[in-house]
């Protein structure tokens, strides 16, 4: 498409306008005529299954210990769907509790302990809390339409 500079005068962005077209762009960092980093995006499909991403997979049996998962709707490729709002029903298995449910929609005025949640830009997020006994926790989330996604995590 082209080439900008990106100094401190142009507050270090190259910002170009193009029409709307599926597909991919590719974008190119460029110093002294080489190409040093570079980034892909694709235009993702239509909203297909759930990935489940927890910062941790074992936590304290302690009562206290908090897991944090994100929960990204996702297209047949993987590819995150960025303007899916599908609702997502949460559901925990094991010694914990379902703390809560959230999205960074600041709309949104669902409960924050409420077991359902709408994604916004494709994504939410759970919190788990562990109990006081050892065992396994499994969170399960699933979606109207989505092929529903769960993860493991290991209470000690």
């Amino acid at each position: 498409i082209g080439e900008k500079a990106t100094t401190r005068e142009e507050e270090f962005k190259a910002i170009f306008t193009l029409p709307y077209a599926p597909g991919t762009l590719r974008v190119a960092g460029v110093e002294n005529g080489q190409e040093k980093e570079s980034r892909t995006l694709e235009t993702a499909g239509k909203p297909a299954r759930i990935r489940l991403t927890a910062d941790r997979t074992e936590i304290s049996a302690d009562g206290e210990s908090l897991v944090y998962v994100v929960a990204e709707i996702t297209d047949k490729k993987g590819r995150v769907v960025p303007n899916a709002d599908n609702l997502l029903s949460f559901e925990l298995q094991g010694p914990g509790t379902l703390l809560a449910t959230c999205s960074a929609d600041l709309k949104d005025c669902t409960a924050y302990t409420a077991p359902e949640r709408k994604a916004w830009k494709g994504r939410a997020m759970a919190v788990v809390k562990s109990g006081r006994e050892k065992g396994g926790l499994t969170l399960t989330v699933k979606g109207t339409g989505l092929k529903k996604a769960s993860v493991s995590l290991d209470v000690k």
